[in-house]
């Protein structure tokens, strides 16, 4: 079972930690849709909007998705402009299958 106040932090601390890496690399922010919930990284108008399940999103913040998976979430905008340091800890190298048990 998935606690949803967990998932809830989880993001909007990597959504924070995203941010200040867009904001230090002079990129636009970027708004993030996770389930119902609306997250901001980084600072003024958002260029782009991603959407994906909140645990989707969790792990392509954290390194457990490739940059090409990445790219295949629902983008509204340039995924281009963030995949420089969209993740926190790199990219996996090779794709990493639904390890959630459906979720």
């Amino acid at each position: 079972m998935v606690d949803d106040d967990a998932v809830a932090t989880t993001l909007r601390y990597y959504t924070d930690a995203l941010g200040k890496r867009l904001t230090g690399a002079n990129r636009p922010a970027l708004r993030i849709r996770a389930g119902g919930d609306e997250y901001l990284a980084g600072e003024g108008e958002p260029a782009a909007t991603v959407s994906a399940d909140p645990i989707a999103a969790i792990r392509a913040l954290t390194g457990r998705r490739t940059v090409d998976q990445i790219r295949e979430l629902d983008w509204d905008g340039d995924a281009e402009v963030y995949l420089e340091v969209f993740s926190e800890y790199g990219y996996a190298a090779e794709q990493i299958e639904d390890d959630s048990g459906g979720r």
